[in-house]
C-alpha cells in the first residue's frame, strides 16, 4: 500500500524555525506509512476569509481557498494541512483549534490560541493539533483516551494534557483504514 503524503502549508509564518520543529514533531509520531512534507513556502490566508467583526479567520473558508490552491498541483493520495498564524472559527462556536475537510482532503490548524513564550511548547501544541486534523481526514473520530492526540480538546489545558501522538486504538483504527483502502 502507498504511503499518505501530508503537506504542512503555513500561512502567514515569517519564521521558519517555529514550523522546522513542528514538522519535527509531528513525522514523529505519525504512522509509519504517512510523510509529512512542508511546503516550502507561506502563504497569507485569503482576506476574504478573515471575518473584522470577530478578528477571526473562518476556518471553512480557508479550507476551501487551500483545496483550490492544491487541487490542480498534487495527486488524489497528499492530504494537506494549513497552519494559520490566526485565530479560527466556524459557525457559532467562539473559536476552534482546527478544522477538518475530509470530503476535500484540507484541515486547517489555527495557532492563536496555542502561542505562548515558549517555542517548545507551542511546537507541541501545534504538532498535536495537526496530528488531530490528520487523524480526521484519514477518518478517524474523536477519542474518548485523554492521552490520544484525537481526544477532543475545548481548552488549551486539555491540548496540553494530551500525549503528543495516538492511542493504540487508533494507530489500530488507523492502520486498518489504511490496509484496506
Amino acid at each position: 500500500m502507498n504511503a499518505r503524503i501530508v503537506i504542512v502549508q503555513p500561512m502567514g509564518f515569517r519564521d521558519r524555525s517555529l514550523m522546522q520543529r513542528v514538522l519535527e514533531l509531528a513525522s514523529q509520531e505519525a504512522p509509519p506509512w504517512v510523510r509529512i512534507h512542508a511546503a516550502p513556502w507561506s502563504v497569507e490566508p485569503p482576506i476574504e476569509a478573515f471575518d473584522w467583526k470577530r478578528r477571526q479567520y473562518r476556518a471553512d473558508l480557508i479550507n476551501l481557498f487551500l483545496h483550490e490552491f492544491y487541487k490542480t498541483r498534487e495527486p488524489s493520495n497528499v492530504l494537506v494541512v494549513g497552519v494559520v498564524r490566526g485565530d479560527g472559527f466556524i459557525g457559532e462556536l467562539n473559536f476552534v483549534f482546527g478544522l477538518a475537510s475530509p470530503q476535500i482532503s484540507v484541515a486547517t490548524v489555527y495557532t492563536a490560541r496555542l502561542e505562548t513564550a515558549s517555542l517548545d511548547k507551542t511546537a507541541s501544541r501545534i504538532a498535536k493539533e495537526i496530528l488531530h486534523e490528520m487523524g480526521h481526514l484519514l477518518g478517524l473520530n474523536h477519542c474518548s483516551n485523554p492521552s490520544c492526540v484525537m481526544s477532543f480538546s475545548n481548552t488549551v489545558d486539555e491540548v496540553d494534557k494530551k500525549g503528543p501522538g495516538f492511542c493504540d486504538t487508533c494507530l489500530r483504527k488507523l492502520s486498518f483504514k489504511h490496509k484496506s483502502a
